[in-house]
């Protein structure tokens, strides 16, 4: 029997070709924004200043935006644990009053 070996995966050569290329979700996860060109503007501008005052020119304005976003995350949850949030809680409160509502229209 003289059969072929396999050769691994085929390449991927063309844009419009189905097979081949990185297997999906292979990799970190990645989300390009698009965002206004006012805010762009301005994470460009968040970015130089932050070059300027680390003197770290590596720094990227997906750096800048992670960081602003886990800024505003940790800001979040702060405010959550402090109030004390309880979903389950407060979905049930938010039942009973719709409950209340609903038996006052009915009278």
């Amino acid at each position: 029997m003289n059969q072929p070996k396999h050769g691994g995966a085929r390449p991927k050569r063309r844009n419009t070709d189905q097979r081949g290329g990185a297997r999906p979700g292979a990799g970190a996860l990645q989300v390009r924004l698009r965002l206004p060109r006012d805010v762009a503007q301005e994470l460009k501008i968040l970015t130089l200043v932050r070059r300027g005052v680390t003197c770290d020119q590596t720094i990227s304005p997906d750096n800048v935006a992670s960081q602003i976003i886990h800024a505003a995350w940790m800001e979040y949850d702060a405010g959550v644990e402090e109030e004390g949030f309880d979903p389950i809680r407060d979905i049930e409160i938010y039942n009973a009053g719709v409950e209340e509502e609903g038996e006052d229209k009915t009278r």
